[in-house]
């Protein structure tokens, strides 16, 4: 039970939409969004990513925070997950990963708050690349932005700006969640749920991005969207995959996410537990 409420917890940190495009300039006149994209593009180009992100979800049971670090390091094959999450009543959760490709191999060191150790387990490569892949920000060519004007992010001045892409990438194009998926089209529960959740993810006609970039280098500060049937589809492909998720407590009737960005020199450093220096 534990393996598979803990391997249902980091699979929805990975699918957590993010996106992609094309060298950074600082943004000039309101009407030339051209620097949006290259400023995106080189966040994406960095080896080194965090992402500091909050989410807010809506359910039947009450509403749930979610505070989430990420930060995923290229050169060194390694991506660091820190989460805690609150929820009604006491309900309280806290797990930090360590997640390792070595000589081949993946490797994941977990603790949940409720332990006093690190757990250690070989895990598929294929998870941990998910991981890597769900740090980039994925747009498509047909993605257009729109300025909206100047904000403050944490004392630095920033360009707030929409993102609206009409043929943004699906989660299902992810080979890991596509595995999922084909095993829960073919269970024997939550199957009326799970098609309905599918045509309203598939039948949005475009998804929306607010970004914030440095005024002074054009940096990815900050970004915003909504997640809400994302997070469903996902729930319901789990439930029905039988990945330990219990659908009716957990279905977001809203969920919005909101993010804070680092990349290169700025990310905070992983410190390495002792675990994984003996792999």
């Amino acid at each position: 039970m534990m393996k598979s409420h803990k391997m249902s917890l980091a699979v929805l940190c990975i699918f957590v939409t993010l996106f992609s495009a094309a060298c950074a300039k600082a943004p000039k006149q309101e009407e030339d969004t051209e620097w949006v994209f290259n400023s995106i593009h080189t966040y994406n180009q960095d080896r080194v990513k965090q992402f500091s992100k909050t989410i807010i979800t809506e359910t039947a049971a009450g509403t749930y925070e979610k505070t989430q670090i990420l930060i995923s390091d290229s050169n060194n094959d390694i991506v660091y997950m820190n989460c805690v999450q609150k929820g009604p009543g006491n309900y309280h959760l806290y797990t930090r990963d360590y997640m390792m490709l070595k000589d081949g191999k993946g490797y994941d060191i977990y603790k949940y708050d409720t332990q006093e150790t690190f757990y250690k387990t070989e895990i598929n490569t294929d998870f941990i690349n998910n991981a890597f892949n769900s740090m980039y920000i994925i747009l498509s060519d047909k993605a257009e932005a729109k300025i909206l004007g100047n904000e403050t992010v944490d004392g630095t001045d920033a360009v707030k700006v929409l993102v609206t892409d009409r043929d943004f990438p699906r989660i299902q194009n992810s080979s890991d969640f596509s595995k999922l998926y084909a095993q829960a089209v073919v269970s024997d529960v939550y199957q009326e749920e799970l098609k309905a959740a599918h045509d309203n993810y598939m039948n949005m006609k475009e998804k929306e991005w607010t970004f914030w970039f440095s005024k002074e280098d054009s940096r990815l500060l900050k970004m915003e969207y909504d997640n809400t049937l994302d997070t469903t589809f996902t729930y319901y492909t789990l439930a029905a995959a039988n990945q330990g998720i219990c659908a009716e407590k957990n279905v977001p009737s809203k969920e919005i996410v909101t993010g804070y960005i680092k990349s290169g020199n700025d990310c905070d450093k992983i410190e390495v537990p002792l675990e994984y220096q003996t792999l």
